[in-house]
Order: C-alpha cells, then structure tokens, then sequence
C-alpha cells in the first residue's frame, strides 16, 4: 500500500496578504492594497509586513500613478529594514510619475542604507529622468535640461561601478542624448552597447538618429547601424 503524500504545509499569512496585496497591484486597486497593509500592521501579535508585503504595497500605488503615496509608504513603514526589492519598487513608482529629483534621492538613500543597487535601480532612475512631463501651458519644463544630463551620468556611475547595462538601460540613456542633442555622447553609448555585448534595437536607434539629427549627423548613426537592425 503507498504512503499517503504529506499534506502540503500551509502558506504563511505573510505570503497570503502578499499574493493579495499584487493582486491589488494588477487590478490597480492601490487604495483596497493600502487598506490591507494597515490591516497587517494594525493586527498586534499578527503577521507583520515584511520587504514581500510592502514592496508589494509601494508596486500597487505607483502602478495606479500615486507615486506620492508610494514614497509615503517607504517613509511610514519604518518596521521593515531596508531592502533592494522595497526601493526598487520605490524607484518603479517614480519612474512611472515621471519624478527623476525623487528618484535620485532615493539611489542615494539606498548607498547609505547599505543596499546594493542593481541594473533595475539604475535602469529606474533613469527612465524617470526622461520622462519629465511639460509644463500645462505646453512650455518645456526647465527640469529637463538638468535630467537628461543627470540620466548620462547615472549611465556612468553604474558601468564604473560594474553594474552591466541592459537594453533597456542604453534605451533610456540614448533617450536623454536625444532630448539633449548630444549626438556624439550618442554615438559613444553605441560603441559602450558593442563593448558591453548589448544589442542594438529600434528604440536605441530611433533615439540616437533623433540626438544625431537635431545637429545634422543623422548619417553618423546610419553608418553604424548593421544591416537589418530591428
């Protein structure tokens, strides 16, 4: 007669209100997220929230656009020590409300803490840095001639640091080159994708034609680009 299998251990409430609280964050339901947080924290001998629970809650915020919140979060749930997977999440959140001086501050908060920064921190970052909206009468925000430039160089802390840029690191930084009119910076990030064995895509090229343009060396780029570049 086979031994019966043992019964599989139950999850932890710890991962059970995680797995509810990305749910929250898929359904963009960052407010019902909230709600289960505090039920947490308020439970006194209860499960508390771990890096999990609230990297969980900070992604459900900044994926609905309330980036304020998300960073309210980081400052509030003081029970939780630092941790990558909570300010990347962090990091996310101002990346998608377009907020590169908040971003910052927070790769800075992350050195200090002792938290190592990786490719997403950096990659994060620097997208929010491009994404600086404009003014509501239309005029460009003065911010983004200082985030553009601050994109390049967090670019280059991170390759001195020995963090290897992605795809979708050079895409942003190509990006700022293009909002920048920095042609030859552009053509430099092309030779640093070769040295780092990071292909090329359309993004990449879209935006170095754009940065290359905007100073009539559009042609730079095109005697670059490898045949069937997609």
């Amino acid at each position: 007669m086979p031994l019966a299998r043992p019964p599989r251990p139950a999850p932890s409430a710890q991962v059970s209100y995680g797995t509810a609280i990305n749910a929250c964050a898929r359904g963009r339901r960052w407010q019902t997220a909230l709600a289960l947080l505090g039920r947490m924290r308020d439970g006194g001998e209860g499960p508390q929230p771990n890096a999990f629970v609230l990297s969980a809650a900070i992604n459900a915020c900044g994926g609905a656009g309330q980036w304020q919140e998300a960073l309210r979060l980081l400052e509030a749930v003081q029970e939780v020590p630092p941790h990558q997977r909570v300010y990347n999440a962090a990091l996310a959140a101002c990346d998608k409300g377009g907020q590169p001086e908040a971003a910052v501050r927070l790769l800075r908060r992350m050195r200090a803490a002792g938290v190592e920064l990786d490719v997403f921190s950096y990659s994060s970052a620097m997208s929010a840095c491009c994404k600086v909206p404009r003014a509501a009468d239309g005029r460009v925000d003065p911010r983004r001639g200082v985030a553009w430039r601050t994109a390049l160089r967090l670019h280059r802390t991170m390759r001195g640091t020995g963090v290897r840029p992605n795809a979708y690191t050079y895409s942003s930084a190509m990006t700022a080159c293009e909002r920048g009119g920095c042609w030859e910076e552009a053509l430099l990030l092309l030779g640093d994708m070769r040295a780092d064995r990071v292909a090329p895509n359309r993004v990449v090229y879209t935006a170095a034609i754009g940065a290359c343009g905007s100073q009539g060396q559009w042609v730079q780029v095109a005697l670059r680009a490898p045949p069937g570049t997609d």
